[in-house]
């Protein structure tokens, strides 16, 4: 189903889409999405995304205007929108997201494009290596359109430890 939607049942080496249900780079969709397994997003979607359980992944030609809840987000395209992972979310370089983050561990990658705010502070939940509120990562050319987040201070995101940003820490009651 070239430019569809649907199960990608063997994309294989060129783009490692194997057994994901995947909005091809020519499709645009708009409404709700819900599903039980991971998604790729190549073209572009307009909603709201639902996969508590599952990733999502916007690949580098996909663009997303949602709010988004999913276990692992991955974006390596255009995201707009709040997202909440549950476990992590991962802005890779060439990533750009409008909008805040809510996870226990955020990983931002050196020239990668943020603007909005990062909420480490999820009840019960831990990062990747058992530990809660593991570190954000931040840099490169696109630090000055950060807002607050280019200064925060992160840890090494590499190994998912370090300190959380100031808007994850704990405040005093006033």
């Amino acid at each position: 189903m070239p430019g569809g939607v649907g199960a990608a049942p063997g994309v294989g080496a060129a783009g490692g889409l194997a057994g994901k249900a995947t909005i091809g780079s020519t499709t645009f969709v708009k409404g709700d999405l819900s599903g039980d397994e991971d998604v790729v997003i190549a073209g572009q979607f307009e909603g709201a995304i639902d996969l508590p359980n599952h990733t999502l992944t916007i690949i580098e030609s996909g663009q997303v205007r949602a709010d988004i809840q999913a276990a692992v987000v991955v974006v390596q395209g255009e995201a707009t929108g709040d997202v909440v992972g549950v476990t992590k979310v991962v802005v890779v370089r060439t990533g750009r997201v409008r909008g805040n983050i809510k996870s226990p561990s955020v990983i931002i990658d050196d020239g990668a494009v943020f603007n909005g705010s990062i909420d480490m502070d999820m009840p019960g939940a831990a990062g990747a290596d058992g530990v809660a509120g593991s570190g954000a990562r931040r840099g490169g050319a696109a630090a000055g359109e950060r807002g607050n987040a280019g200064k925060e201070a992160g840890g090494d995101a590499s190994r998912g430890v370090g300190g959380a940003p100031q808007s994850a820490q704990p405040r005093p009651a006033s």
